[in-house]
Formats: structure tokens, C-alpha cells, sequence
């Protein structure tokens, strides 16, 4: 079960396999009691949903250009959603999740996932 765990952990840390082993090892202190394949599953959980367990890159990232989303994307994601918090959740997952893509791109992706799920 580990094998399939470590290739997403090394993903996450952007194939850093120090920063891989540092935070399977951070877990397994809190945690002895549980066996490796939970650490590693928490390990992932921590990278992906905690901020401040994110590494940040070694090296800048190429810069990209930055596309706000209009004002009428907008408009439509929050009447899907009914609720601009709840837009903005969604917005800022989305970006949480893909750093490389723009605001734009996370407001449309948000927009097609809730019509695809609502057919």
C-alpha cells in the first residue's frame, strides 16, 4: 500500500524525496502508534490542506501571466452557488490546488464543475 502512497507524496513535494522522508518522519514522531501507510496518507493530507505544511519551491517558478476573472464570470459562478462565500471557497481550492493556473481559469472550472454535477 506504501508504493502506491510515496509516488503522490513525491508529487506533492515536487519530487523532493528529503522533504518526503522529513514529513513521514514529523508524523510517525506525533503518531507511533500508527502504522507507516497512515503516516504517509497524513503526510499527503498535511501538504495538500495545510498551508504552512506546503514547501515552497526550491526555485521561483517561471512568472505567469495573471488573468483576473471578469466581473460577468463572477456573476455567474455566485448565481450558481447562491452564495459569494461559497464561491469563494471554491475559487480559492481551486487555486490552492493548481498555483500555475489563473483566477479566471479556477472561476470557469468552478462554473463547469457545478453544471456537470447538477445534470
Amino acid at each position: 500500500m506504501e508504493d502506491e502512497l510515496l509516488p503522490v507524496l513525491l508529487k506533492l513535494v515536487q519530487g523532493n524525496k528529503e522533504l518526503c522522508f522529513e514529513l513521514i518522519q514529523t508524523v510517525r514522531q506525533k503518531h507511533p502508534d500508527k502504522p507507516m501507510h497512515w503516516c504517509i496518507q497524513k503526510a499527503i493530507y498535511d501538504t495538500r490542506f495545510r498551508p504552512t505544511a506546503k514547501p515552497a519551491p526550491k526555485t521561483a517558478p517561471p512568472p505567469i501571466a495573471v488573468k483576473p476573472a471578469s466581473g460577468a464570470t463572477k456573476q455567474r459562478l455566485d448565481s450558481l452557488t447562491k452564495d459569494r462565500r461559497v464561491s469563494d471557497r471554491l475559487v480559492q481550492r481551486l487555486l490552492l490546488m493548481n498555483p500555475e493556473r489563473s483566477e479566471q481559469w479556477a472561476y470557469e472550472k468552478a462554473i463547469y464543475d457545478l453544471e456537470r454535477d447538477r445534470v
